[in-house]
């Protein structure tokens, strides 16, 4: 008989949860697509890059929903057999509340299991896929750029690689392949102000197919040249007695170079750049290759108590352990939510507890 009911039970929490999963993941999917608005039409395959948003995205927010729906499934299931008056029907047969418990303990093991895949390996995997993916879409732009806007003698003004930010490319002699270059000047300026922040000027330049991490890539050659980086200065007079056209000090850093490597599929993946914080190479990690990763960081920090940097990738690494470790006691929480008196008509007070366990979670 209670080979039975743990079925009956299993199937009613195993229901709720996906439900609850289904739900609460395609809210904060929906949370999170106002971010991407800029990603998702600057390429022009909307469809396909909202497919892989999605994988990028899933993996992350499942690692999140699926503990707190399993605690929100064992506590309405129970909760109905508490309104049903099924409770009292177990309880009177000598079946413990820690009986009760086995079904959504034995989920919550399985969903641990799931939790910490989706954490571990999903999440690298994914964010592996869709840097991939912003990688192709950029070499497209680029492919594009090479062919359709190199010319010599004439600027090339305006080329946006991010939201903020615009290129403006000058070559003296340019032959017919587009390949070899002379006299080369480079300029990058913030699309809201009409200053430079940095120059590059060169003798001579080659554009050249290569890789860069097993991917195609532009890669733009310089030789003999100056790099003039914009850095502003202190006046040493108010600004209260400065003439509104008075032009602001500035200084200019100069670096020469003999040889400058520049890959143009990196200088213009920020035009694919998601509006959250962006994701480092610590996300692309699986657990032993994140280990030894924090393991160098630790050996290479001799002061790593107080270092923010290394402390910020600690919790990085224990918080992909401890959120899905948190599945194993959320649906015991949940059984003794939901086990209430039907008298009493308290199930209010069990629904609101679980609401601040729920914003508590979240947090």
């Amino acid at each position: 008989m209670f080979g039975k009911l743990d079925r009956l039970i299993a199937k009613e929490i195993i229901s709720l949860t996906f439900v609850f999963t289904t739900s609460v993941s395609s809210l904060m999917i929906m949370a999170r697509v106002p971010k991407y608005v800029d990603f998702l039409f600057s390429t022009s395959d909307v469809f396909t890059s909202f497919l892989m948003l999605l994988l990028y995205s899933l993996p992350s927010i499942l690692k999140y929903t699926l503990p707190i729906s399993l605690l929100l499934g064992s506590a309405v299931a129970v909760m109905r057999m508490s309104s049903d008056r099924e409770l009292e029907a177990w309880l009177s047969c000598g079946v413990s509340v820690f009986r009760l418990a086995l079904i959504p303990s034995v989920l919550g093991i399985f969903a641990t299991f799931v939790s910490m895949g989706s954490a571990l390996f999903l999440e690298p995997y994914s964010t592996k896929q869709f840097d991939k993916f912003r990688w192709l879409k950029t070499r497209m732009v680029v492919e594009a750029f090479v062919q359709k806007s190199l010319k010599e003698g004439s600027f090339i003004d305006n080329i946006s690689f991010s939201n903020s930010s615009e290129l403006t490319f000058y070559f003296n002699k340019l032959d017919s392949s587009k390949t070899n270059m002379e006299d080369v000047f480079m300029a990058l300026g913030d699309s809201n102000r009409s200053s430079y922040s940095s120059i590059i000027v060169a003798k001579r330049g080659q554009l050249s197919r290569d890789a860069i991490h097993g991917y195609p890539d532009f890669l733009f050659k310089l030789s003999q040249g100056f790099i003039y980086t914009f850095e502003p200065s202190k006046p040493s007079f108010s600004k209260k007695v400065m003439h509104q056209d008075y032009p602001y000090p500035v200084d200019w850093k100069v670096t020469s170079f003999s040889d400058l490597n520049i890959s143009l599929v990196s200088l213009f993946k920020d035009k694919f750049k998601l509006e959250n914080s962006p994701h480092t190479q610590w996300e692309e990690l699986y657990p032993m290759a994140l280990k030894q990763a924090l393991q160098a960081e630790k050996e290479k920090t001799p002061h790593w108590r107080y270092d923010e940097s290394y402390i910020d990738k600690l919790m990085f690494f224990i918080k992909q352990f401890s959120i899905p470790l948190a599945t194993l006691f959320l649906p015991a929480i949940g059984v003794c939510l939901g086990v209430i008196d039907p008298r009493r008509k308290q199930i209010s007070v069990y629904l609101g507890i679980g609401i601040v366990i729920f914003f508590l979670y979240s947090s």
